[in-house]
């Protein structure tokens, strides 16, 4: 699902998320955002180290909770070996 929503920046370059996207991702105030500049568009998403941030995103996106788990797997760098010694 994707949708457009409008914000507001401030003079102190204050971004206010409307409401019904903050309800979308299930954000809480305090939660950590990666801003990410891409071919002239501004893009917010949950912090990579916020594991429930991002299950949330996957989820609000019809994706399964295991891919959130891959993901933070990858940019942490862990591989099969790394699981296999913990065991």
């Amino acid at each position: 699902m994707e949708n457009t929503f409008e914000g507001t920046i401030s003079s102190k370059r204050q971004i206010t998320i409307p409401a019904e996207a903050f309800r979308q991702l299930r954000l809480q105030p305090g939660d950590k955002v990666a801003i990410q500049v891409r071919n002239g568009q501004l893009h917010l998403i949950p912090a990579a180290n916020d594991f429930e941030a991002l299950t949330r995103q996957h989820v609000s996106h019809g994706g399964p909770p295991r891919d959130a788990y891959q993901e933070i797997r990858e940019l942490r760098g862990w591989t099969e070996d790394d699981e296999a010694q913990q065991e």
